[in-house]
């Protein structure tokens, strides 16, 4: 015994047309030239990529801090066969010191080796020279820490910012991100040129390698590339998501006319471009046929009204006959595809598109064995389309969402 046949309810297509209404006016709502307006920033890709840029500088950044290898010297000297790293604070050798204890410590040679306040023996000569250029890689190094440590900090608060992703805070990492990569760009360069000039030195007095680079220093560049980058994607945040100012009311009207000059020019272009064949312009507008039935020809017989279920289940229409012909003949719609007239309250497949026509008999039953909705599955009809059943509304007052 079949079940009984659910009845369209007059209220249904109505009901989804409002919600449909409803739908389209909060998503308005939410669009990024109103979020703009009202300062309601939402992540992006390149609010995300901006975000990995800057974990990725603090963390290269505070390894080249704390790691004693910004340059490596892997060659052992006679009476010295130990590998030692320079870095900004410490000396690591046969044992890790401070700059300051390597510099007393050398001074306090060269003063043993002086004989009635003369220097005139060479190994006395050689650790006076030693005592001098340490003193100078102490104050070099010192000063070039002490201003990455500060940019470090900096760029802390910089993560942070952006974690928080305001307008203010755009403004703020705008602001300090330029600051934390020249102040890192120029004590990089200050620290490897003063250096290289001080071994250099050494060497020619004596057998003393310039050391390479190491591993802390490439972690510096590494990080400055970074945060070059996040200087980049800094001031494009901040064009995108400008703070508001109460005080001009007129903040967003250029570039709403630069918008409208956009429109009318791709508006023109449209004109002036050749039309497009039918097949192509027929295969584009099932995209929008959720949202408004094709206009009814003035005068003659009226067309059939019909419906058609979707890829997600959900109910399309009404549409005319014409137009569902139109759709079907450029292949948009399968065969296996459900439809149904306004006459009719089953969908059933499509088949070889012979239904669409003005004077064609109502279609058989559904052939045995296709299922008939009923109370335990989805129903195909509109009354159906509740609003529980229908995809949630976007809430117009949201603040920072998340985009993909």
């Amino acid at each position: 015994m079949s079940p009984i046949m659910e009845q369209p309810s007059p209220n249904a297509a109505s009901d989804y047309q409002d919600y449909q209404k409803e739908f389209l006016k909060r998503k308005k709502l939410n669009t990024y030239k109103e979020r703009r307006k009202e300062g309601r920033t939402m992540h992006t890709r390149l609010s995300v990529a901006y975000i990995i840029a800057g974990i990725l500088a603090m963390v290269l950044q505070g390894t080249s801090l704390f790691l004693p290898s910004w340059r490596s010297s892997y060659m052992g000297l006679i009476g010295y066969g130990t590998r030692r790293h320079w870095g900004l604070f410490t000396v690591w050798g046969r044992q890790s010191q401070m700059h300051h204890t390597v510099s007393t410590e050398t001074c306090a040679w060269a003063g043993q080796l002086i004989f009635m306040n003369s220097c005139l023996s060479p190994i006395c000569k050689w650790y006076n020279l030693k005592c001098h250029s340490y003193f100078d890689l102490m104050l070099f190094s010192y000063g070039t820490g002490v201003v990455i440590l500060i940019c470090w900090i900096v760029q802390v608060l910089c993560v942070f910012w952006s974690f928080i992703f305001s307008t203010r805070t755009i403004r703020f990492t705008a602001t300090w991100y330029p600051v934390v990569m020249f102040f890192t760009l120029a004590g990089t360069v200050f620290w490897t040129v003063m250096t290289e000039f001080m071994f250099e030195e050494l060497d020619t007095k004596s057998f003393y390698p310039v050391p390479p680079i190491g591993a802390a220093f490439i972690a510096s560049v590494g990080a400055i590339v970074c945060q070059i980058a996040n200087t980049i994607m800094a001031r494009q945040l901040r064009y995108m998501w400008p703070e508001i100012d109460p005080d001009d009311p007129d903040q967003f009207a250029s570039s709403e006319d630069d918008e409208d000059d956009d429109d009318d020019s791709s508006d023109s272009n449209e004109e002036s471009k050749p039309k497009a064949k039918p097949k192509a312009k027929a295969a584009a507008q099932p995209q929008q046929v959720g949202f408004a039935p094709a206009p009814q020809p003035q005068g003659g017989p009226q067309e059939r009204q019909w419906f058609y279920q979707d890829q997600s289940g959900n109910v399309q229409g009404p549409f005319p006959t014409s137009q569902m012909q139109q759709w079907y003949s450029v292949g948009t719609f399968p065969p296996d595809m459900p439809v149904r007239a306004d006459t009719e309250a089953t969908f059933t497949p499509l088949g070889d598109g012979s239904r669409f026509t003005q004077d064609a008999p109502a279609p058989a039953p559904a052939p045995a064995g296709l299922a008939v909705p009923g109370g335990g599955g989805r129903s195909s009809t509109i009354s159906t389309v509740s609003k529980a059943q229908m995809p949630s509304l976007p809430v117009a007052g949201d603040g920072a969402g998340s985009a993909s």
